[in-house]
């Protein structure tokens, strides 16, 4: 039997991470949450290793209260439609960076990573049906690419 709860807001960036995580905490506690994070703070280009903190500090916190997590780091900028180049190969950078800080960070706070950018950005870069309209967000058809790419560590933990 599987229970889904939703505390994630769309937009939220990794300083917003304490609310949802106390959110998320509250009630039963979850057997494993998964955190999808990164492409705000890339965006707005705020740097890698303070955004990495920000996400080590909620793995923490929920490893501490006994749940499992997974988090899916910054997904592939370089394949975001809505960014006009040259700037899409910048955004594309500094979201590579930003995942690479997000994996040491969750690994040194006992959480398990999947990098959402490597996992599934040739296919976000080959078919324009995993964004929706606006060329930014991911499509329903998106989600579920990520969800293939994160199901595995998730079943393990489970």
């Amino acid at each position: 039997r599987v229970h889904l709860s939703i505390v994630g807001v769309s937009g939220s960036r990794s300083t917003d991470l304490t609310t949802q995580v106390a959110r998320a905490l509250l009630g039963d506690r979850p057997d494993v949450a998964v955190v999808l994070i990164g492409a705000n703070d890339a965006v707005a280009a705020r740097r890698p290793g303070e955004a990495a903190a920000y996400l080590g500090a909620a793995v923490r916190r929920l490893r501490d209260a006994g749940v499992e997590v997974v988090v899916g780091t910054c997904p592939d900028l370089g394949a975001v439609r809505a960014i006009a180049q040259p700037l899409r190969e910048v955004a594309g950078w500094w979201g590579r960076r930003t995942a690479h800080a997000q994996h040491r960070a969750v690994v040194a706070a006992g959480g398990a990573v999947v990098d959402i950018g490597a996992e599934t950005g040739a296919v976000f870069r080959a078919d324009a049906g995993t964004l929706c309209y606006d060329g930014f967000h991911p499509s329903a058809d998106g989600y579920r690419v990520w969800a293939h790419a994160l199901l595995p560590p998730v079943k393990l933990r489970a």
